[in-house]
């Protein structure tokens, strides 16, 4: 049988052999890092230093300080209250290579001495793929920007052109052709609402909103106002909710759909939304129930698909966006939707969310 590996081996060939940069250091009184005492091959590899050289050197003389001293500061504040750390930084090579990397150390007792245990991951291929892709969506939100300007202005032309053709026509247009450019006008609105909603759909996951204390009840209200239902609708709102942390705008956003879906769609205008919450621990559940028509479950999936329409859209005029919106801004906050509908029935939407910021 081949010989053993003694454990000193064991632990040189994994320390030499490690997909980390590795380094070892004593902590000296007042949290000072000392010179390394152990560096793996890797590390004088991706710095250009010897292990003779980086043994005349410390923590301080590899990294980047500028720009994120509070973070080293803090990191090595936990380091000594807790034993362990994480941060990123900057290394800086031999030749000044800037080498971005995520630094995981612990700290352990030897002896009467603390010594720092750090492995240093490579992150240069992992920035790189992330500044590609805040490059991407920067090019993305420009093309986004022009294409929306670049449709809405003729639309808008279109729009001004149809009233001016009509005034123009005032004494010889007969009802048909009144019709007919109230039908236009209305086919252009549709456009108008169809990019928005596209493009509000491209954004969602992309655009960060701050978080701030979001009273429910008073967003509702909020939103009950702005969407104007028949005077005879009635919309009641439980007591029961909550106060919350969250992006406040992506809310709106997912009750305002919600709460125009069950107005749009309502076969009467007598008709009834009741909007309740549950405490579920971590999330909330939120629920939007009409009485209107109802929705088969053979459609419960395909109505949260974009440009989907239940009616033809010269019957009820839809975009098919909302619904895809409410389920893609809901599960970029960590939640889910849920629909409990059947014909002639009425409809649920139920959807959870983070008491805090997810």
């Amino acid at each position: 049988m081949a010989k053993l590996i003694d454990s000193d081996e064991k632990f040189r060939l994994l320390f030499e052999h490690a997909n980390d940069g590795i380094f070892m250091y004593e902590l000296l009184p007042g949290g000072i890092p000392g010179p390394f005492l152990e560096i793996n091959q890797l590390a004088c590899q991706r710095l250009g230093y010897s292990k003779e050289e980086m043994q005349q050197k410390t923590v301080k003389d590899i990294n980047l300080f500028h720009g994120n001293r509070k973070e080293i500061q803090a990191f090595m504040a936990k380091l000594q209250a807790t034993g362990y750390g994480s941060f990123e930084t900057v290394h800086v090579a031999k030749d000044g290579t800037p080498i971005p990397v995520e630094i995981n150390s612990r700290k352990i007792t030897i002896g009467d001495k603390e010594i720092i245990l750090s492995l240093a991951r490579d992150l240069t291929e992992r920035k790189r793929a992330e500044n590609e892709l805040i490059e991407k969506n920067q090019e993305l939100d420009q093309f986004a920007y022009v294409i929306s300007h670049d449709l809405k202005a003729p639309l808008r032309a279109i729009k001004n052109l149809s009233q001016w053709i009509e005034e123009d026509l005032a004494s010889l247009a007969t009802e048909e052709i009144h019709a007919n450019m109230k039908l236009l006008r209305g086919r252009v609105r549709r456009m108008e609402n169809l990019i928005q909603g596209v493009l509000e759909y491209s954004r969602i996951g992309r655009l960060k909103t701050p978080s701030s204390a979001c009273d429910v009840k008073e967003l509702l209200l909020e939103i009950i106002q702005d969407s104007n239902p028949p005077s005879q609708f009635r919309i009641e709102i439980s007591s029961s909710m909550p106060i919350i942390t969250t992006q406040r705008v992506k809310l709106h956003q997912v009750f305002t759909n919600l709460i125009n879906n069950g107005i749009k769609h309502h076969d009467r205008t007598d008709g009834h939304i009741e909007i309740s919450s549950r405490d579920l621990g971590d999330v909330y559940e939120f629920s939007v129930t009409d009485d209107g028509p109802g929705i088969a479950p053979a459609n419960h999936d395909k109505v949260f698909t974009i440009f989907y329409v239940l009616q033809p859209r010269d019957k009820k005029e839809n975009t098919g966006v909302g619904l895809a919106l409410v389920k893609k801004i809901v599960e970029e906050q960590k939640g889910k939707v849920i629909l409990k509908s059947q014909l002639g029935e009425g409809a649920t939407f139920s959807f959870t969310w983070a008491k805090g910021e997810v």
